[in-house]
């Protein structure tokens, strides 16, 4: 096997490419051993399925049991944060979602909060008040750190008492995190 070092590659032509022919591989060791300008760096999945409903019939929140993690290997990244549940029913009481995030194991901070007054999450991160179907919330995280980042979500009702859904039971739910490069 050879070897080759140098600090820099440059076309021998004038057009800026270099081609690396058909039945041939530049390989990287690790996700950032060859690093573009922006792009997907690394996706974290999360999933589970539940053996019993995920429901309520209140306006306290409550977490769904499954918390998903990911450590950005830029701190300039974005995260793009997925949650999904495959079979979710609202209620004429409104089920509504808010998102959390955690750093390094401090505190939770709400990223979707259900505040009530005009604001972009008024009626925090979903508003569902319809029939059984699937459901996917999709959410830019920007959280400036390469420490571990923790996305959890809470569910509860936006006024009254009619049960509502987040999953049905033997359905999956969980999360889809993609560090994006920017």
């Amino acid at each position: 096997m050879s070897s080759i070092q140098v600090d820099t590659i440059t076309a021998r032509s004038g057009t800026g490419t270099i081609t690396i022919p058909t039945g041939n591989k530049l390989v990287g060791t690790d996700v950032g051993s060859i690093v573009t300008s922006k792009g997907v760096v690394q996706m974290q999945y999360s999933s589970t399925y539940q053996t019993t409903h995920l429901s309520t019939t209140t306006t306290a929140e409550q977490s769904v049991p499954v918390i998903s993690p990911i450590t950005p290997k830029f701190s300039n990244s974005v995260i793009k944060v997925e949650f999904f549940s495959t079979m979710q029913q609202g209620s004429a009481s409104a089920l509504i979602t808010i998102l959390y995030r955690r750093i390094n194991g401090g505190a939770w901070v709400a990223l979707t909060p259900a505040a009530g007054t005009p604001a972009r999450y008024y009626y925090g991160w979903q508003y569902n008040t319809g029939g059984w179907g699937p459901v996917r919330n999709v959410y830019y995280d920007s959280p400036g750190t390469t420490g571990l980042v923790e996305y959890i979500v809470n569910y509860r009702l936006w006024s009254g008492a009619t049960i509502a859904y987040l999953v049905h039971q033997y359905m999956e739910y969980g999360y889809i995190l993609t560090e994006l490069k920017q």
